[in-house]
């Protein structure tokens, strides 16, 4: 006997509409578990793969959401004031699981910053030296969107000389 619920999850199209309708981090870890048909759906559905963060999801709009795990996961990279302090930056859960966040594999390594996808990003460099100050500005472009990786990456490259850093522009 067929139950209900096994023929409902049977068709792609509606379990994919019934997956699309979790939260990320559900669909990042637990649902993907379930079993290979599901994980198989989350990973190839471009709806889904849009929502979590992998597939840039273009818009007519001029509205730009910040992807909400990234933004908690890394707090200081999402500061709406852009400036940056140390202690932000101690306080993140990777100061304190390094290991699980800086995986080689890592997930959120592979996600979009934001939807639809940054494409320029602005950094104002401020230094501060004896002879006085210097600044810089340049704009970084990334055709296919900013990545977290790339994100995570600029960042700890300019932060221990930075003020302000890190604009989206567009």
């Amino acid at each position: 006997m067929i139950l209900p619920s096994n023929a409902v999850f049977g068709i792609p199209k509606l379990l994919d509409r019934i997956l699309s309708q979790l939260d990320m981090r559900t669909l990042l870890t637990a649902a993907q578990l379930v079993s290979r048909y599901w994980h198989d759906i989350i990973t190839q559905s471009p709806s889904i793969q849009q929502a979590l963060c992998f597939q840039p999801k273009h818009s007519t709009a001029n509205e730009r959401m910040q992807n909400p795990l990234l933004a908690e996961l890394f707090e200081p990279w999402f500061d709406e004031d852009g400036v940056h302090y140390r202690r932000k930056f101690m306080e993140m859960p990777l100061a304190s699981a390094r290991d699980v966040f800086l995986r080689e594999d890592a997930t959120w390594c592979q996600m979009l910053v934001a939807q639809p996808p940054v494409l320029q990003l602005g950094i104002w460099t401020q230094t501060q030296a004896m002879r006085g100050d210097s600044h810089q500005f340049e704009i970084l472009e990334f055709p296919d969107g900013l990545r977290m990786g790339e994100f995570y990456d600029i960042g700890q490259k300019c932060w221990p000389c930075c003020v302000r850093l890190l604009r989206v522009l567009g």
